[in-house]
């Protein structure tokens, strides 16, 4: 693949609560020119959600990276479900649908 600058990468997800899909705890973003020495992991920004509790959004990484080839992306899990859930202590999951920079 061809190297790229970027600005920017973005994780896509969505959350569902009623069917235990929550937002991911943290999602960290590296990039690297040669897919073995990454840039530290940049802390990507979660977006807020009000209202409908079944939405898409996208976390936000600022990289600044140039002659990119390869992008690692951790996503933690939420981890249990919290209790106002009906089914609190059971494992939540996550949904990512894509990534994507600029």
């Amino acid at each position: 693949s061809e190297a790229v600058d970027m600005e920017k990468v973005y994780v896509g997800f969505a959350i569902s609560p009623d069917s235990w899909v929550l937002s991911p705890k943290e999602v960290l973003v590296s990039t690297s020119s040669d897919g073995v020495t990454f840039s530290e992991p940049v802390v990507a920004e979660m977006p807020v959600f009000a209202g409908n509790p079944n939405v898409r959004g996208d976390a936000r990484a600022k990289v600044y990276a140039k002659d990119v080839r390869y992008i690692r992306v951790i996503v933690k899990n939420y981890g249990v479900l919290p209790e106002k859930h009906p089914y609190k202590g059971e494992k939540a999951w996550i949904m990512i649908d894509e990534v994507r920079y600029e």
